[in-house]
């Protein structure tokens, strides 16, 4: 099948099934996010005669990829297809690799000892049938493949999952990770990520023909690789169509106590406390609390990893921007025709939402319903409380 450019004269956009590229017609979706896994697209293909063809050819599971300017921005399994009419039209939807872990129930209990974060990961892809799967620690060479630019890195991410889990805080380890039937792999997984503020996400990358895997923090620690300026009379690279910006304390709290078992010799053998404040809604005059009981945390510090996560959560549902641009690509500030990425900093000067610097990129959304535009959203580098931020335990 052939293919052709839909994404404007500068971006090309083409879905490969099964290792073939095809024709992509009327509109699709494309949602790449670093918080809300596993990233997904939908795809309208309006032509009559290929619309059942390509139903017919690409069931359910059938291996994706979608790409930008030729770098592949997503890969992963067809979960479906639609047709409808008249006139016959075809819709293709999917999501990446990430569903694998994402959908599947724990078949066999399995119990972790002394393990890392990232055999907790491996143990899950063994599970679900993907033993072979790469896992990285950095989303740095992701981060080029997909964009096509250079960024400079200040510092990476200081943090691994190749750390022991009995290592963060020191101590002893009261509770062992374990797996159990009934639950899903993934809520697993993000059960014990979230308490020293690691992620799990498909890079859309392959690897000898196998899904790759990232277990890191977000990075806001580099150089903006874009510019968006939004300000009267002055045009930037980037064609700014919509904006918003919102800031809304009702999902906020003042601070977040996580009370855990715990035990080493700094704390005993009580209940351990992890506390963390947001100080902006402290200085507005806000007393509101979350407490939240977990006994799976193993120690005081790992509580306070859990706190500075939820708090971060309240923060994103409360804070948002977002910047809806024309097309999918744009000039990098070192020049370069680069593709807009999650994980990555976007310097903003806008008068008129009052921002005026370095953002970091959590979502992409690629569409094209009569226009080509991309949707980015955006948070504040100090609102990224997971973990300790690089600080490393």
């Amino acid at each position: 099948m052939s293919t052709i450019d839909i994404g404007g004269a500068k971006d090309e956009v083409v879905l490969r099934l099964a290792g073939e590229d095809v024709v992509i017609a009327e509109s699709y979706d494309i949602d790449c996010s670093f918080l809300t896994q596993p990233a997904a697209f939908a795809i309208h293909l309006g032509s009559d005669v290929t619309a059942r063809e390509i139903a017919e050819a690409y069931p359910p599971r059938t291996p994706f990829e979608i790409r930008i300017n030729s770098r592949v921005v997503q890969s992963g399994l067809v979960d479906g297809t639609e047709i409808s009419g008249p006139p016959t039209s075809v819709t293709i939807h999917g999501r990446d690799y990430l569903q694998v872990i994402h959908d599947a129930f724990v078949r066999q209990e399995k119990t972790f000892t002394n393990a890392t974060f990232a055999q907790l990961v491996e143990g899950a892809l063994k599970d679900v049938g993907y033993p072979k799967a790469t896992i990285v620690f950095t989303n740095t060479s992701n981060r080029k493949a997909i964009t096509g630019g250079n960024v400079n890195l200040y510092s990476e991410p200081k943090f691994t999952a190749e750390d022991r889990i009995d290592s963060v805080g020191g101590g002893k380890l009261f509770r062992t990770p374990q797996s159990k039937m009934g639950e899903k792999w993934y809520d697993f997984l993000k059960r014990h990520l979230d308490r020293v503020g690691l992620f799990l996400w498909n890079s859309g990358q392959l690897d000898a023909g196998q899904p790759v895997f990232v277990i890191s923090e977000p990075n806001p620690k580099q150089a903006p690789l874009y510019r968006i300026l939004n300000r009267r009379g002055e045009r930037g690279e980037v064609s700014v169509l919509k904006y918003q910006r919102s800031n809304d304390a009702k999902p906020r709290y003042s601070d977040v106590a996580v009370y855990a078992r715990g035990g080493g010799k700094s704390f005993g053998r009580g209940k351990a406390k992890g506390l963390y404040e947001d100080a902006e809604m402290k200085a507005l005059g806000y007393e509101r609390s979350l407490t939240i009981r977990d006994a799976d945390c193993v120690n005081e510090k790992q509580a306070v990893y859990l706190a500075r996560r939820k708090l971060a959560e309240t923060r994103r549902a409360g804070k948002t921007v977002s910047y809806t641009v024309a097309g999918h690509t744009t000039t990098s500030l070192r020049g370069e025709r680069v593709v807009w990425a999650v994980d990555t900093m976007v310097d903003v000067d806008d008068d008129e939402t009052g921002i005026h610097q370095a953002m970091w990129i959590e979502g992409v959304h690629f569409a094209r319903s009569g226009s080509t535009t991309t949707t980015l959203k955006l948070m504040f580098p100090e609102d990224l409380l997971f973990g300790d931020l690089g600080a490393g335990a």
